[in-house]
């Protein structure tokens, strides 16, 4: 009697990421799980009349990629709002167009959302403000999203409904950027989405961001991102509830570790949910927190950052800190070695994500407390030409220093950001091995790393860092049936042609959920 198959992807040239079996010829899937990894003469011991035979035409067949780093949300809302990202505007007048035809066929007082601006990439090189949103929209309120979604623009109608003027305190870790002189705001706000939320700004549309979030899963899929791992600082019990329902109602196939910010940790508490609460599809990922100097301080401070880190280490969870520069990666470093030497805890996986800026001595300090990095390789591409003409000189050898922290025993596991930076993992493979620029530029060559390297930046240590390395990352017997087929060797490539690689299917538990 034959071994029970439901599909056997045969003819592939399979990098399975198990150091066990780096290479194969053939994967072999019963329900949802690998059942045998191997050469094709697999098909004589599990092939039966009920299997279905992929044939991959000698392509090449790997885990699927996890973006370890993401903000679903994020990107659902790019896709339905006014494109603004750089490249669709050049100047602040593009954007006034934009909003003009927007207002011309949305019914007054609606919202008018755009995404994705960058004042360093427009020609005035400053943000739009207030004033230049009212010259083309007085009726409707306008808000316009900044790349890093770290800041957005607001016009004076969207103020007013923010109950923002000249009298209006900064909220605490924001900054209401104002005129000089009156004191009046511009419009442009730093940090302040947790406030613009408690104020129901914009409101909310359920069924549109539903939309959003499907057209956001399919592009995933055409990237071959079989797992994400969201980590959005303003997750909360309600966002746990929507992406319950849009899992259970398959609006997105691509499983979904999702972070929560530290003040959902009180509810997950009272309602026992447990660190990696969950099941394949949706699980309980990190406690999140933003540590930055957007007011000219750390915010928060390290006092305050070390309560935050000790009740959700306390509580059994996993902690990742958002820390780019040398000064906010030293205060979270600091803050957890005060709680890992009070509270022991072997295992804890707690992490830095960005960790932009970071020098020997902070490589040495992380490694010594076992704190993993969730990095960003695909910025290197995206916005390395902008670094070299404005980061210092002496700060450059310093930046994303993904082969120093990798030979450091960090696992390192590589984000895209997205919507920040565009989501396609070859593009961030190709980051960490050239570091080269969209120009062509290389930002300090000493830092790249091999191919396979990346490989696992996007397979294998994600899974890791989530805690999911059990059943995801590798093509291993038991594990998930999560793969993409390439056009091409990643490991045979020429490293100067691996953006170019295109994923012709992917594949989650098995079933192929997009083919090229």
């Amino acid at each position: 009697m034959k071994s029970k198959a439901d599909k056997i992807f045969f003819n592939a040239s399979v990098i399975t990421m198990d150091p066990l079996l780096p290479e194969a010829g053939c994967v072999v899937i019963g329900g949802q799980h690998i059942v045998a990894v191997g050469g094709n003469d697999l098909r004589d011991v599990y092939c039966s009349d009920v299997t279905e035979e992929i044939d991959c035409g000698g392509l090449t067949l790997l885990p699927g990629f996890n973006d370890a780093h993401c903000h679903l949300i994020g990107m659902a809302n790019t896709m339905l709002n006014l494109d603004c990202t750089p490249g669709k505007v050049q100047c602040i007048d593009d954007i006034k167009k934009l909003v003009l035809t927007a207002s011309i066929n949305t019914r007054s007082g609606e919202w008018i959302i755009g995404e994705g601006y960058d004042e360093f990439s427009l020609l005035e090189k400053r943000h739009p403000n207030r004033w230049d949103l009212d010259e083309v929209s007085q009726n409707h309120p306008v808000k316009l999203n900044h790349r890093s979604r770290h800041a957005c623009v607001l016009n004076g109608r969207a103020l007013e409904l923010a109950g923002i003027n000249f009298e209006t305190p900064d909220p605490p870790g924001g900054l209401i950027d104002r005129e000089p002189g009156t004191g009046e705001p511009t419009g442009l706000l730093y940090e302040m989405s947790h406030y613009l939320k408690l104020k129901g700004i914009p409101p909310g549309k359920p069924e549109r961001l539903t939309a959003g979030i499907k057209l956001a899963g399919k592009k995933l899929l055409s990237f071959g991102i079989t797992s994400i791992q969201d980590a959005t600082v303003s997750n909360d019990m309600e966002q746990w509830e929507l992406f319950q329902d849009i899992k259970g109602r398959d609006v997105i196939q691509s499983r979904i570790s999702l972070m929560m910010g530290v003040k959902a940790l009180p509810d997950l508490k009272k309602l026992g949910m447990e660190p990696r609460h969950g099941d394949d599809g949706l699980r309980l990922g990190a406690i999140k927190v933003v540590l930055d100097k957007t007011t000219g301080r750390l915010f928060p401070s390290k006092e305050e950052l070390g309560e935050m880190v000790t009740a959700a280490h306390r509580a059994g969870y996993q902690v990742a800190v958002h820390a780019i520069e040398e000064e906010d990666i030293s205060a979270a470093a600091s803050v957890f070695q005060d709680v890992l030497n009070q509270y022991p805890r072997e295992g804890h996986r707690h992490r830095i994500e960005h960790c932009s800026i970071c020098p020997d001595y902070l490589i040495g300090k992380l490694t010594a407390l076992g704190i993993g990095v969730v990095t960003n390789p695909v910025f290197l591409y995206c916005n390395g030409d902008r670094y070299l003409s404005d980061v210092p000189a002496e700060k450059i050898p310093l930046l994303y220093r993904f082969k120093s922290i990798n030979e450091s025993g960090i696992p390192v596991a590589a984000g895209s950001d997205f919507p920040v930076a565009p989501s396609e993992p070859v593009l961030g493979i190709y980051g960490a091995v050239t570091r080269c620029t969209k120009s062509g530029r290389n930002i300090f060559p000493e830092e790249c790393i091999s191919i396979r390297d990346a490989l696992e930046m996007c397979t294998t240590r994600p899974a890791y860092n989530s805690f999911e390395e059990v059943y995801k990352g590798s093509l291993s017997p038991g594990k998930l049936g999560d793969m993409v087929l390439l056009s091409r060797n990643p490991l045979t490539t020429d490293k100067e042609e691996l953006k170019d690689i295109k994923v012709v299917r992917t594949i989650i538990g098995g079933k192929t959920v997009w083919e090229k």
